[in-house]
């Protein structure tokens, strides 16, 4: 019998081939933070700044600082790829996302609006 060529397989050992598994399973599971999926209540009425909103949603690449240069504003929440802020007087929410966003990013918007406080 002629000498074993080393092929793919043998280069690749049994603990390097699980260690390079493990590696791409936890760079593929990491956790996108915009996406949150846990339950939650939605504020009670009487826990609500805003009762009954009217709701405007605007698309800007640069969410977060547009909210920062709208002038009248009774408040506003930052987070990294959106904003969101609040007019009392009106009964209005503003979201303001990038192009890309989720369901859940909004409704985290939407209930700091609906509570007119800065955390969502």
């Amino acid at each position: 019998m002629g000498s074993a060529k080393k092929g793919y397989s043998t280069i690749f050992t049994l603990p390097l081939r699980l260690l390079v598994v493990s590696l791409l399973f936890t760079l593929a599971c990491r956790a996108d933070p915009l996406i949150d999926l846990t339950l939650f209540n939605p504020p009670a009425n009487e826990q609500r700044k805003i009762k009954e909103p009217v709701l405007e949603w605007i698309i800007q690449q640069q969410a977060s600082q547009y909210c920062a240069r709208v002038g009248v504003k009774d408040g506003f929440v930052s987070r990294p790829e959106s904003c969101a802020y609040w007019k009392l007087a009106e009964n209005k929410c503003v979201l303001v996302t990038t192009s890309l966003t989720s369901h859940s990013e909004l409704g985290h918007l939407f209930v700091a609006c609906l509570r007119g406080s800065g955390s969502p």
